[in-house]
């Protein structure tokens, strides 16, 4: 394969120039689901791995096997281009070997998650790219990384590439709020959106796309379109009190471990999620959210998920709220594993009344998230139980598992042991 050319929208034309614009230090690539970034900046890198002695560092806030997935996907593109000849490909970093171009892969945040910064050991690079930068809380660990960039005599350049989150992120407030919306003098600013890239994408895509544009038109705007969200009046969580969940704390073992199923009363293209969240309690009392594998899925997949999380987390029970499946929840997990811990719980108040002493735990930090759960995250600082809400799968498993963990069986929510 070889000298093919690779479409692009003309949004991103500006940052094919920008070596050569001495003014300019950060690039900013903004962007929904569908908007060709990642295309965009395999073909930009590529680009500019051609010029003579450039030293390259491709990080993401966490990066745990480059090899198996970031590298693979830039030497797609260079094949495509027709000069992955001209490339060495390794486990952690790509060599161009015509112009003596290297390209390291890191994360920024140590495995050992100490406060320590992971690339102590990497000198004279001039151009940072931080990709899927939204995951990026730490704005300390960014500048030290980012005041590393000096290098005399060339390019400094710092390319941050992202899905926009909120607006209490500090990357919208260094390069929108602080400014007074203002653009900065030393930032190239590139956005794009699906609509920008209709012609490489599938129909189903776009059909996806345009039906949230209908049925939530926050979610659209903010996964599709690339807006910054606000908090929501009314909704129990904000996007700071989320922020200090992930906030790296020092953790126990685990104590106790639950697999938490609120199922969608049908199953087809239109239904609703099946919420299912896994969490644990450690022996410091830290209350940890582990994994959200929450999806459209039929009764036999979501049962065969919750059991795959039960035997990976050597689990105590899976949790499942009976409301319209009654006991047809626990058979279907049982017509697969008839040895699992099973227990029901039933809902005899609203969901806001159920979420509030959850919420309290987020407000007293004893609630650790791993990383970031966007589609989560989206339903806790959005839902408020006004009106005609969607109803709140993940979150509704979420306060299953944390109400199950804390421990507080009350008259609100009965627990029925099977």
């Amino acid at each position: 394969m070889g000298g093919n050319q690779i479409t692009l929208s003309p949004k991103y034309m500006p940052l094919f120039k920008v070596m050569d614009d001495k003014d300019i230090r950060y690039v900013l690539i903004e962007g929904g689901r569908g908007s060709g970034k990642s295309v965009a900046l395999s073909t930009f890198l590529n680009h500019i791995s051609f010029d003579t002695d450039n030293k390259l560092l491709f990080t993401r806030y966490t990066m745990v096997s480059a090899e198996s997935s970031i590298i693979p996907e830039f030497r797609e593109k260079c094949e495509w281009l027709g000069n992955d000849n001209s490339f060495e490909f390794a486990n952690t970093k790509v060599i161009n070997k015509t112009a003596n171009t290297e390209m390291l892969y890191r994360g920024l945040k140590p495995s050992s998650k100490t406060a320590n910064s992971a690339l102590k050991s990497v000198n004279n690079v001039n151009i940072l790219v931080l990709e899927e930068a939204q995951e990026c809380a730490d704005e300390d660990l960014f500048d030290r990384v980012d005041e590393s960039i000096r290098t005399n005599h060339k390019k400094n350049l710092v390319v941050i590439v992202l899905n926009p989150e909120h607006k209490g992120h500090w990357i919208y407030k260094r390069f929108y709020y602080d400014r007074g919306n203002q653009r900065r003098k030393d930032t190239l600013y590139i956005k794009t959106t699906y609509l920008d890239n209709l012609d490489n994408l599938n129909p189903s895509f776009i059909k996806m796309a345009e039906e949230m544009k209908i049925t939530n038109p926050r979610k659209y705007k903010n996964r599709f379109l690339g807006e910054w969200l606000s908090d929501v009046q009314g909704a129990l969580w904000t996007f700071k009190l989320l922020d200090k969940a992930r906030e790296i704390r020092t953790l126990g073992h685990n104590r106790r471990i639950v697999i938490a199923v609120d199922p969608a009363v049908t199953a087809n293209k239109t239904s609703d999620e099946t919420g299912i969240i896994v969490g644990s309690i450690d022996t410091l009392d830290n209350f940890i959210i582990h994994e959200d594998v929450s999806g459209r899925y039929t009764a036999n997949e979501w049962a065969n998920k919750a059991l795959n999380m039960y035997y990976k987390y050597s689990a105590d029970c899976i949790l499942g709220e009976v409301n319209n499946g009654g006991d047809l929840i626990e058979q279907n997990v049982r017509n697969i594993d008839q040895n699992v811990k099973f227990k029901q719980v039933r809902a005899t108040r609203g969901k806001i009344v159920r979420a509030e002493p959850i919420a309290a735990l987020y407000e007293q930090n004893r609630v650790y998230h791993i990383k970031r759960f966007p589609e989560l995250e989206e339903q806790m600082t959005s839902y408020t139980g006004v009106g005609s809400e969607i109803s709140p799968d993940r979150l509704d498993a979420l306060v299953w598992c944390l109400t199950e963990l804390s421990q507080k069986p009350s008259a609100i929510m009965p627990v029925i042991m099977v």
